[in-house]
C-alpha cells in the first residue's frame, strides 16, 4: 500500500498524526448516537412543543400550519443543538486539527475526558440533529437531503474505519471536522 504524505506546507502536527482510535468511546457510538436522538425527541415532545415556543411566541407560533410549524421547531432544535456543539467542541477541534494535541490528550490535565471523546460526541451529536431533521420535518429540499446523508455517512465512516485501526482514519477523522465546521 502506498503511503500519502500531506503536500509541502501542511504543519509537522498532521504530518506525523498518529494513527489510533478517536477515542475509547468509538465502539459505542451506536449508543451514544441513540441517546443524541433520545435527547433531542425528549427536547422536542416534553420541552419545546408542549410549553416553550407557546410561551415565547405566542400565536405567532400556535397560528402556523403543521409543516412550518415543524420546520420552526426543527430549526430551534438544529440552532441550538449547533451552539451546544460549537461551546463543547471548539478547543477540542482546535486543538487536534490546529494545535499539538492529539485524540487521547486530556481535556484538562488529569482528567479521563479526552479531547477524542469530545469530538466523537460532537460529531455524533450532529449526526443525530441531521437524523432528526431528515425524519421530523415534513418539507425538505433534495439539496439538503443530500447532504444531510452525506454527511451522516461520511461521519459514521470516520468513526467505523478509526476501531480497525485503518492508517489514514486518524487524519480523515480530522479532516471530517474541517469539512464539517
Amino acid at each position: 500500500m502506498a503511503h500519502h504524505n500531506p503536500p509541502p506546507g501542511v504543519s509537522d502536527h498532521i504530518r506525523t498524526f498518529p494513527v489510533t482510535k478517536i477515542s475509547i468511546l468509538s465502539p459505542y457510538s451506536g449508543l451514544i448516537l441513540s441517546i443524541v436522538l433520545i435527547i433531542l425527541f425528549l427536547i422536542r415532545f416534553y420541552v419545546l412543543q408542549s410549553f416553550l415556543l407557546r410561551r415565547l411566541y405566542g400565536s405567532k407560533y400556535t397560528n402556523l400550519d403543521d409543516t412550518t410549524r415543524r420546520g420552526f421547531l426543527n430549526h430551534h432544535i438544529a440552532g441550538a443543538t449547533k451552539i451546544v456543539i460549537l461551546i463543547v467542541g471548539i478547543y477540542p477541534f482546535l486543538s487536534v486539527a490546529f494545535g499539538k494535541s492529539g485524540f487521547h490528550t486530556p481535556y484538562v490535565r488529569g482528567s479521563r475526558v479526552t479531547l477524542g471523546d469530545l469530538l466523537l460526541v460532537c460529531a455524533q451529536m450532529l449526526v443525530g440533529m441531521f437524523i432528526f431533521e431528515l425524519i421530523y420535518r415534513v418539507k425538505i429540499s433534495p439539496v439538503s437531503v443530500a447532504h444531510h446523508i452525506g454527511s451522516i455517512l461520511v461521519a459514521q465512516a470516520a468513526i467505523a474505519i478509526s476501531i480497525g485501526g485503518d492508517r489514514a482514519s486518524s487524519i480523515e477523522f480530522v479532516l471530517c471536522t474541517v469539512w464539517g465546521t
